[in-house]
């Protein structure tokens, strides 16, 4: 296990091939907004890329994809999200992830891909899944707890 965050990693340089993937394991799939779209984040920091909801197929626009709050998501293009910017993820297995704060009740949305982060941390849900070796995840196996 890599210990503290992306930017603690100080032994894997941003010229390094695996500096994108522990980003990306860390930190979730980040693309690029179109020329001349950039917004402010919580900090005050101008960004021109954004993280986006990976695992949701219907997300197809910058709108819909991008993980901003409800005001940022409001100000970005309704335009579709380019070739590059789509990844196409194969699962032999359900992807359980976090780091999203994920808001409202915890349901299971897609058959192979689930949050269990619900934003413990701001009052939100403590979520697992009980695991079995199914390859569908199943949505009487979600437990969570407020």
């Amino acid at each position: 296990m890599i210990p503290g965050r992306g930017r603690d990693l100080h032994f894997v340089k941003k010229a390094h091939p695996a500096h994108n993937a522990v980003e990306i394991l860390l930190k979730g799939l980040e693309i690029a907004l179109p020329k001349g779209v950039s917004f402010f984040d919580k900090d005050g920091h101008e960004r021109t890329n954004t993280r986006i909801r990976w695992w949701d197929d219907a997300a197809m626009t910058y709108k819909t994809a991008a993980l901003v709050d409800p005001e940022t998501t409001a100000l970005l293009p309704d335009i579709e999200l380019g070739p590059d910017d789509i990844l196409a993820y194969y699962h032999a297995a359900p992807v359980l992830f976090g780091h999203y704060w994920i808001q409202g009740e915890p349901i299971v949305t897609d058959r192979r891909r689930l949050s269990l982060d619900y934003s413990v941390a701001k009052g939100g849900h403590l979520t697992a899944y009980q695991w079995d070796g199914e390859t569908e995840l199943d949505p009487s196996k979600l437990v969570y707890v407020s």
